[in-house]
């Protein structure tokens, strides 16, 4: 069963990433990390196929430091999705994809979803 943008948001807000990588001849990204929640931790792997467009702005964390998820920006576009995760503020990667998945499960669904605050996931 697909997950709606919603429920992405909502799935993968405050998780922390361990591990990105951009595979540039198969436009594959993997994007690996866990969310810990009461003192529970569970693997969160974000899947997105067909890249066509990769942003990065920001500086590389401090080795002790952190890539927080505080702020999910999920968009269903004509050809695909567009993604954005803000940490805290400080850096921005975004991506466009054809498609887009998490822990195996394809998310589907149409319009716009945010989420920075444990508030959850708002519709824009």
């Amino acid at each position: 069963m697909p997950l709606s943008l919603q429920a992405f948001c909502a799935r993968v807000y405050c998780a922390v990433l361990d591990e990105a990588q951009i595979d540039p001849v198969t436009g594959i990204v993997t994007l690996t990390g866990h969310l810990s929640d009461h003192g529970r931790s569970r693997p969160v792997s974000i899947r997105l196929d067909g890249v066509s467009r990769v942003v990065w702005r920001g500086r590389p964390k401090e080795r002790d430091g952190f890539f927080e998820l505080s702020t999910v920006f999920v968009r269903r576009t004509d050809t695909g999705w567009t993604l954005r995760f803000e940490p805290w503020d400080t850096a921005r990667l975004e991506f466009d994809c054809e498609q887009l998945s998490l822990n195996g499960e394809p998310v589907a669904g149409s319009g716009t979803w945010h989420q920075d605050s444990i508030e959850g996931p708002q519709e824009l």
